[in-house]
């Protein structure tokens, strides 16, 4: 998630908070609000990374700053992960991370996983998620108008999708499309995205996941979120969050990729 996006789900959190406030009578100074929001993602052979910020709406002015010193674990089973304070922006997809465990996901017979997490203010948050089965890209056909991913997915079929496409030029991002999926409206297992063609490329990559309803229902609340920050005309979306206590998703995915080159 980047900085930029971080301010406008704390602007819509801050929106929709104040709506519901009660009026205060012969009261001239305002009343800061706090909002923690929160963003960890699970998967398999990767360390859990999380995302925790404060905003602060005062006076018409939104500040957002990183929350440090939180005690931050997650548990599944008799398992536990604790998550140490870091910071870094990870390049490739423009997220921040400042908690992450020592420890990669171990997946064995667990279903469900679960957040805690103590501020040093002693806000508390909490969550849930299960677990979702692995997924495979089968085929990747790139057209002049469109791209064509076919899948699997152990076990079963999926019911939501995460599917991105970055291209790359001399090494430096030159294009990206971000598309979510509900895969219950799909008969097959093929799903595709608009593509106009650019011949500007050296490297294309494809990554497919597969979500929960969560997840989805969150990011697509977010895009929409956004694009109501930038078109005065839209109605604010509230957030839609999984997590107590605080705004934001915890969540696990699974997910396949594949390179295309020019």
């Amino acid at each position: 998630m980047t900085f930029k996006h971080l301010y406008i789900i704390s602007f819509i959190a801050c929106f929709f908070a104040a709506s519901c406030e009660p009026n205060i009578d012969n009261l001239n100074l305002p009343v800061p609000q706090r909002y923690t929001i929160l963003e960890c993602y699970l998967t398999p052979d990767y360390p859990p990374e999380l995302t925790l910020t404060n905003s602060i709406n005062l006076d018409e002015e939104l500040l957002i700053r990183n929350l440090w010193y939180a005690d931050v674990k997650i548990y599944s089973g008799e398992e536990t992960y604790p998550l140490k304070n870091i910071f870094y922006i990870k390049p490739d997809r423009k997220i921040i991370v400042n908690y992450r465990a020592d420890d990669t996901l171990r997946i064995g017979t667990h279903k469900q996983f679960e957040l805690s997490v103590i501020t040093r203010e002693q806000v508390k948050l909490s969550a849930k998620t299960g677990i979702v089965a692995p997924v495979r890209i089968t085929e990747c056909l790139v057209e002049e108008n469109r791209i064509d991913v076919g899948y699997s997915v152990e076990n079963g079929k999926a019911d939501y999708l995460n599917l991105s496409v970055f291209t790359f030029a001399a090494g430096k991002k030159r294009d990206d499309v971000i598309r979510y999926f509900d895969a219950r409206e799909f008969s097959g297992q093929m799903i595709s995205i608009p593509w106009k063609h650019q011949s500007n490329y050296d490297l294309m990559i494809i990554t497919l996941c597969n979500i929960q309803k969560d997840y989805y229902d969150y990011s697509v609340s977010v895009q929409n979120a956004v694009s109501a920050y930038h078109d005065p005309l839209l109605t604010p979306e509230s957030i839609k969050s999984n997590v107590e206590g605080g705004v934001g998703i915890f969540t696990y995915y699974t997910f396949d990729q594949v390179s295309v080159r020019q």
